[in-house]
């Protein structure tokens, strides 16, 4: 009885209020996706910085059928990113030989 096995954590009533926001054709799959793509957003995390360091995350209701819907496509994207990482090919680097310097350290100067 050991392997993968999937389950939703998204509930039925969550699931009823997203419907009855954005429609019927909302999914479980788009609430996880609009969750995770809202956790991985930079303004989402710089208001709410202070909350995310002693609590749960809150997740706000989107004010917005278009704003759900975008976040819901960029947590989707993220996620495939974030799954696949290993399977796609390197950004191709070029490195020129010789003796590496570091930077000045300008700090230490008055």
């Amino acid at each position: 009885m050991f392997g993968y096995r999937r389950r939703k954590t998204i509930t039925s009533e969550v699931l009823l209020d997203y419907q009855s926001l954005f429609g019927n054709k909302v999914s479980k799959d788009d609430i996880f996706h609009y969750i995770y793509g809202l956790l991985h957003l930079p303004a989402y995390r710089e208001q709410f910085a202070a909350n995310l360091k002693k609590e749960l995350p809150r997740i706000p209701l989107p004010v917005a059928r278009v704003h759900f819907h975008s976040i819901v496509e960029a947590g989707r994207s993220l996620g495939t990113l974030h799954l696949g990482f290993d399977s796609i090919d390197p950004w191709p680097q070029e490195f020129e030989k010789g003796v590496w310097e570091p930077a000045p350290d300008h700090s230490l100067e008055d």
